[in-house]
């Protein structure tokens, strides 16, 4: 994470790294020093989450220069740049987004040049939700988080004052992350009643809902291939298959509850809500490690997400 910095010191601005999950990991004097995967329905379908909202997401924003997102868990900033921004906003709980739009803001108004990039090979693995009330609560406050930041910078959308940031970025996150709840809402109603009515018969309805699960399976699974030719995380033909398969079931049902929670994400901050919600977590047990090496640093911070993200464009 530092490299960009060396190489780079006069544009470099802020440096962010890949979140993973520790649920299901053997985690030893603060290390994962063991990758597995857990017994948890609700953490394997978050780790295909991850992968795709890190390994696609962010890797094509690098290309358009217009990430959004430094998650809260990992991220690397000049200290002149952060001072003078005054740091993480204390009236927000989308701090770690907002600071970085407001980063780009910033430098795009100064008219100096500047690169803010994600990094995929520095790790930080933390815990996720393994109940669904907490995960409900944390995507509530991803949305809203989202939803605060693109608002108190909207001068900025499709403004070409601020290049690709204010022409694709920032139009992309409106579109396919914040607006993302109510596409997928108006889609399933819209197919399911013409479906009912006749408008449309069954078996095209049917097609429809298949082409779109086999869409969001493959992109998974070409998330899952990149991990395995960068990182080879998940090893053994039994990993790679119980991924798989939380990939293919993602779609029925997990999708849907955490639509819900985005949903009422969007109306709790149409309605003035600003709680960050209690977010429990199990921790894990650790033992003396028996050596230093070790794949990646254990963060017990949250992994704070809101878009670009593991929301609807993922």
């Amino acid at each position: 994470m530092v490299e960009p910095f060396i190489y780079d010191p006069t544009q470099t601005v802020a440096v962010g790294g890949t979140i993973r999950l520790a649920n299901g990991a053997t985690v030893r004097d603060g290390c994962v020093t063991k990758v597995g995967i857990p017994s948890s329905w609700l953490a394997r379908f978050q780790i295909i989450e991850y992968l795709r909202a890190f390994l696609f997401s962010r890797l094509g924003l690098n290309r358009l220069g217009g990430n959004l997102i430094i998650s809260g868990a990992l991220g690397i900033f000049r200290r002149d740049i952060l001072v003078e921004l005054k740091g993480y906003r204390s009236d927000t709980v989308g701090e770690d987004m907002e600071l970085v739009v407001r980063m780009h803001r910033h430098m795009r108004e100064k008219g100096v040049p500047y690169r803010i990039c994600y990094i995929p090979d520095p790790i930080c693995y933390t815990e996720a939700p393994e109940d669904m009330k907490v995960l409900g609560r944390q995507r509530n406050r991803w949305q809203r988080g989202l939803f605060d930041s693109l608002m108190r910078h909207r001068s900025m959308f499709m403004n070409p004052r601020y290049g690709q940031v204010g022409l694709v970025a920032f139009p992309m996150f409106v579109l396919f992350e914040l607006l993302a709840p109510i596409l997928e809402l108006f889609g399933y109603s819209y197919m399911i009643i013409s479906a009912i009515f006749g408008t449309i018969d069954g078996l095209t309805a049917l097609l429809f809902f298949l082409i779109a699960w086999l869409l969001g399976f493959l992109m998974s699974l070409q998330a899952m291939a990149l991990d395995d030719l960068g990182f080879d995380s998940y090893r053994g033909v039994k990993m790679k298959f119980q991924l798989a398969l939380a990939a293919a079931l993602e779609n029925f049902g997990y999708r849907q509850i955490l639509l819900y929670h985005r949903l009422r994400g969007m109306i709790d901050f149409i309605r003035g809500g600003h709680a960050w919600g209690d977010m429990k977590r199990k921790g894990f047990a650790t033992t003396p490690a028996k050596s230093t090496a070790s794949p990646g640093a254990f963060s017990n911070a949250s992994p704070e997400t809101p878009s670009g993200g593991l929301g609807g464009a993922s």
